[in-house]
Order: C-alpha cells, then sequence, then structure tokens
C-alpha cells in the first residue's frame, strides 16, 4: 500500500526528514541534482519502494513543498523526537536515525545501526549542501530549548598560511607593494582642500611609478615589462 504523506511516517522516510526540511529551506537545486538526488534514493537499501517514489516526489524543483507541508514535516519531527536526546537532536543524521530507530515494527539493532546506512544520510547531507550553519537554525526554530555551545576552542589559525593561500604565486610582489605602502610618504592622511589632496596623490603615483610598477601590464617594446598577472596583483 502507498505511503500517504502524513505525520505518521515510516522509519524510512523519518530517517531522511530533517535532512528534506532543512535542504528544502536553504537550496536551490538543478536539474542535475535532482536527477542525482534520484538516483541516490533508488540506491539506498533502507528504503522501501513506496519510501522512495514518495522521497523522489519531494525533490522536485516544479513543486516545492508548500508551507502546510513544511509545517506537517516540522510537526512530525517534533512529535518523533520527543524522546530522543537533546545532543542528538543537534545532529540532522543522529536524529533521523533515532526516529527511524524509534519506528513501529522496525529491527532497531539492524537498519538503523549499520554503518552503510549512516554513511548513506552523511552522503544525502552532502548532496544537499547542509553545513553547521543550517543545522543550528533547524535546532533554534524546532527545538528553542536547546542551547547549542558553539564557543570555539581552538580559535587560531597561521597567519602566514592564509598569506601564502591568498597571495598565490605572486606572493614576493605583493609583499613588495606592501612594504613599499608602509612608508610615511603613502599615509593616508585628510586633506579637506581638493587642489592639495589631488596633488599629493598625483606624488604617490609618481613615486610609485618610479618603482616600475605602472609598466607591469604594458609590452616591452614600449618599456613595459609584458607582466598581465603581476600588474593586477
Amino acid at each position: 500500500m502507498a505511503i500517504k504523506a502524513t505525520e505518521n511516517y515510516s522509519p524510512g522516510i523519518l530517517s531522511l526528514l530533517p535532512l528534506y526540511y532543512v535542504g528544502w529551506s536553504d537550496s536551490v537545486l538543478s536539474p542535475t541534482e535532482i536527477k542525482f538526488i534520484h538516483d541516490k534514493i533508488d540506491s539506498y537499501s533502507f528504503l522501501n519502494p513506496d519510501e522512495k517514489t514518495l522521497l523522489k516526489s519531494w525533490a522536485d524543483p516544479l513543486n516545492p513543498p508548500s508551507p502546510t507541508q513544511f509545517k506537517s514535516w516540522g510537526n512530525a519531527i517534533k512529535a518523533h523526537s520527543k524522546n530522543i536526546d537533546d545532543n542528538k537532536k543537534s545532529s540532522l543524521i543522529e536524529l533521523g536515525i533515532e526516529m527511524a530507530r524509534q519506528g513501529i515494527g522496525l529491527d532497531a539493532n539492524n537498519i538503523w545501526q549499520a554503518k552503510d546506512t549512516r554513511d548513506s544520510l552523511i552522503e544525502f547531507k552532502e548532496i544537499l549542501g547542509v553545513n553547521a550553519e543550517s543545522e543550528h537554525l533547524f535546532v533554534n526554530k524546532l527545538f528553542p530549548e536547546i542551547v547549542i555551545d558553539d564557543t570555539c576552542t581552538v580559535c587560531e589559525f597561521d597567519s602566514n598560511e592564509l598569506k601564502m593561500l591568498l597571495d598565490g604565486e605572486h606572493i614576493e610582489l605583493k609583499d613588495r607593494v606592501r612594504q613599499l605602502l608602509r612608508d610615511p610618504f603613502f599615509d593616508q592622511t585628510y586633506e579637506p582642500n581638493k587642489d592639495i589632496y589631488r596633488q599629493r596623490i598625483l606624488e604617490q603615483t609618481k613615486k610609485l611609478a618610479a618603482q616600475g610598477l605602472s609598466a607591469y601590464s604594458f609590452p616591452k617594446k614600449y618599456g613595459g615589462y609584458e607582466k598581465n598577472g603581476d600588474h593586477i596583483a
């Protein structure tokens, strides 16, 4: 018998319901992504044919879920998660698995404890592009009583590594320009007089030109360096 789109969802539907709830509210799916999602749903062994049919019908950009459908999903998630620990509600994967495990008439120690099932849910989450921020928004909306501790415990990073990543192959040139601009001659001080300000900018530009910075984009036959990448950097 076909599954009806009510709040009495089967375990297979419940396992993916949190991901659908967040994914539809946070994503725009292309035709290629839709086909990929349909193919993945068909490949999941923890879903029966009726569950696959319903889930694929929900992944239709031409017929997105209505506000009533969204509300139904939210109500179902809240109803089926009443007996689930708060720490598992903070993860879409854990929440889906726990709701499925508590489904009626299913061996909780079989499908829903299998590594393949968990890996499939993680894969589906990645397909939908659901990130940590989306999970936090989901928890705040459906479970406002849960306080998520997102305090940064390791908030350090190597600024030199970031600099090397951003500067790329032009790191030496950029270091040279930074060094030049540290000279007091290039200080940016407020000047209300337009003519004085223009003259100062002209002098600063001449100094940069004297360093050869204005010649990077020009051909060598005109006295340039033919280094377009450098001149953009």
